[in-house]
């Protein structure tokens, strides 16, 4: 019977708290086969690059769905070690624990009844980036991962997605700041697919800087590993320059606690507008500044 792991994801089907796991799927990855169990889409982005050798999906409120996947692979598998990144699921670590006894799980209390059915415990602290959250659970750390000798190109790469309207910065206000530096670095757009109204504004740009649109994740996370700098919003792709430590400025909307989703470090700042329906009121000088302080280093 083959060993393997087995991992529960998050209940999260969203770029960027995939690439947070990509740290710990790192560390965990070996000569045992990589399982994974989630709901739709939860896996696209660790299943895209390589980190996964099997993925089942059920569907979110079935716990029969559920309860047949996790018998299947019991029965299948010698599974030597379990990670339940749903530290909020009484009914997932009831289903695991009818079956495994090497469970490694979340406490989001330090007296919880989740408590009895895990071998190994761990407190996910929402104060915290949740890269470092997810790495606790294989006791992993996350600044081994960050690229400290990369040779990194003279580009600056600006993100300006985001899953909500209230995230985005203006895209006119990311052109003015890429002004004050198109003569020295090379400027990289990096949009989806689905920006069509940011794909139209930057049609007049598109032969004076990069417009890199729809780019496949593993040469997406190459051009963010590599370039002098990133600009972005709180959005998907922004997460690969947060957990190989880029120099970055992340731009957030007030009062949305960004410390759960930004990695502050010494390459990296955080710049904040007053409330959460303004990131619009983000200075252009402050983010000029920002770069400049960072890029002179």
């Amino acid at each position: 019977m083959e060993n393997a792991i087995l991992v529960l994801l998050p209940n999260k089907p969203f770029l960027g708290n995939q690439i947070t796991q990509i740290p710990f799927f790192e560390e965990i990855k070996g000569n045992k086969k990589i399982i994974t169990v989630g709901t739709k889409k939860s896996y696209f982005v660790i299943k895209n690059l390589g980190y996964i050798d099997l993925a089942f999906e059920y569907r979110k409120k079935s716990f029969l769905d559920l309860f047949k996947i996790i018998k299947k692979i019991k029965k299948d598998y010698n599974v030597t070690e379990v990670y339940n990144f749903r530290y909020r699921s009484i009914r997932i670590s009831f289903i695991l624990a009818l079956f495994f006894r090497n469970i490694t799980g979340y406490l989001n209390k330090r007296k919880n009844p989740l408590s009895i059915f895990y071998k190994k415990k761990k407190i996910f602290n929402k104060k915290e980036y949740i890269a470092h959250n997810y790495l606790k659970l294989c006791d992993g750390k996350l600044e081994e991962y960050y690229l400290e000798n990369v040779r990194r190109k003279k580009s600056i790469s600006i993100i300006p997605g985001g899953s909500n309207d209230f995230k985005k910065y203006p895209l006119s206000k990311y052109l003015k700041v890429v002004r004050e530096f198109e003569n020295d670095y090379e400027i990289n757009f990096i949009l989806g697919n689905d920006m069509l109204k940011e794909q139209e504004e930057l049609k007049p740009y598109k032969e004076k800087y990069n417009l890199v649109i729809g780019e496949k994740l593993d040469k997406l996370r190459m051009l963010l590993q590599e370039t002098s700098l990133v600009i972005s919003n709180d959005c998907g792709p922004s997460h690969f320059a947060h957990i190989y430590n880029t120099p970055r400025i992340s731009l957030f909307a007030g009062n949305t606690n960004p410390r759960e989703w930004f990695n502050k470090t010494d390459k990296s700042i955080l710049l904040e507008s007053s409330n959460r329906d303004n990131i619009d009121s983000i200075r252009e000088e402050d983010i000029i500044i920002s770069a400049r302080k960072i890029l002179n280093r």
